[in-house]
């Protein structure tokens, strides 16, 4: 969904070129109760404290990278 929303237009488009999403990382602290971020995405929480940025009250802007593009994993049920 993320390519998706970036080939029909509604990405942000950064400086450096590059399209992407906001994702809106505080809503499941609002919607989860304080705390839910950090329970749940620990390491990224830390990455981006190294920067000063605190994904439960701010929005990340995320792109898609080969990782949302590798077709999925085939599940045999």
């Amino acid at each position: 969904s993320i390519i998706r929303e970036c080939e029909e237009g509604r990405g942000i488009r950064t400086m450096s070129g590059r399209v992407g999403v906001w994702l809106d990382t505080p809503l499941l602290d609002a919607e989860h109760g304080p705390g839910t971020v950090e329970k749940h995405f620990p390491a990224m929480m830390l990455q981006f404290e190294r920067f000063g940025i605190d994904i439960s009250k701010d929005p990340v802007l995320i792109y898609p990278t080969l990782h949302y593009q590798n077709g999925g994993v085939k599940i045999d049920t």
